[in-house]
């Protein structure tokens, strides 16, 4: 059970993936990936590896993690929205914890015109 809660209490800090989500910029009428600031656009294989210490703490299995990625991922380009959660790293820490490899997540978006 407890395993259980260690997982869903990452797979929340993981991926907040809201329908607030992030509108694309368009560039002279041009359909673009985008994300909103504070988001920042990278492929699902980089935040892969922005989290391999999730992976290492045993919160997901390498296979759970992409398979939560790819599941963010609704148009399938292999690319998402990421930020790092406010007051994160601190200052201060309320904990002193250092939270290395939890980010929030949207999944990029197309416009087109």
């Amino acid at each position: 059970m407890n395993g259980l809660k260690k997982c869903a209490l990452a797979a929340g800090f993981l991926a907040t993936a809201t329908s607030v989500g992030a509108p694309a910029a368009l560039a002279d009428g041009k359909a673009q990936l985008g994300c909103s600031s504070p988001y920042t656009l990278a492929t699902t294989s980089d935040i892969d590896a922005r989290s391999q210490p999730l992976v290492s703490a045993g919160f997901f299995t390498q296979e759970s993690l992409m398979a939560l990625l790819v599941s963010l991922d609704h148009n399938g380009d292999g690319s998402l929205c990421y930020k790092t959660p406010d007051g994160w790293f601190g200052p201060p820490a309320s904990n002193g914890a250092h939270r290395e490899g939890f980010v929030n997540l949207v999944d990029d978006k197309v416009l087109s015109d």
